[in-house]
């Protein structure tokens, strides 16, 4: 009886109007995202590629595609979020790098971030790494993308081995 009345209901035509197919349509594409990848396939995305890459990424979703982006950026971290760590983890995290990789990766960062990570040196590494900026050359934004992904990656590090807890609250992180 069930599958008769399936079939005889299959046969019915019924006319949709607009708004149940544009709240259909909006279903379908919100719930396309979990099925063929989503914040999840985007995060894998951007962690397996190079840094001007990922920028590349985050900029495009910032001017084209906001509401995704504003998504992204919940989980996704970026050397510019160093100045919310504490001081205690970027002490840590300054522990694990050389003097080389802070100098390129601050050469061409926001003041702000340089501050937070003087403040947490010594005088004599702050000396050394203004040095390095000073007479190392023109640092190319490879250079410094590639600086900053080190640090980015001792963060990762230093959270796998529970060092540090700069972002305790997020199971997701993506390394920009």
């Amino acid at each position: 009886e069930m599958q008769s009345r399936v079939a005889l209901e299959a046969l019915t035509v019924r006319q949709a109007t607009r708004e149940q197919i544009d709240a259909i349509d909006k279903d379908i594409k919100e719930n396309v995202d979990f099925v063929m990848g989503g914040i999840e396939r985007l995060s894998k995305m951007l962690e397996d590629s190079d840094p001007g890459t990922r920028k590349n990424i985050i900029e495009y979703l910032k001017t084209q595609k906001p509401d995704i982006y504003d998504k992204v950026r919940r989980i996704v971290l970026m050397f510019e979020d160093l100045i919310n760590f504490s001081d205690r983890d970027i002490q840590s995290i300054i522990r694990n790098l050389n003097n080389e990789d802070v100098a390129k990766a601050l050469s061409k960062a926001d003041p702000a971030i340089v501050n937070k990570f003087f403040s947490n040196m010594s005088q004599g590494a702050v000396n050394s790494v203004k040095e390095i900026m000073e007479y190392s050359g023109e640092i190319s934004p490879a250079q410094t993308d590639e600086a900053q992904m080190k640090i980015l990656d001792a963060i990762k590090a230093l959270e796998a081995e529970g060092k540090i807890a700069a972002r305790a609250g997020s199971s997701q992180e993506v390394y920009i």
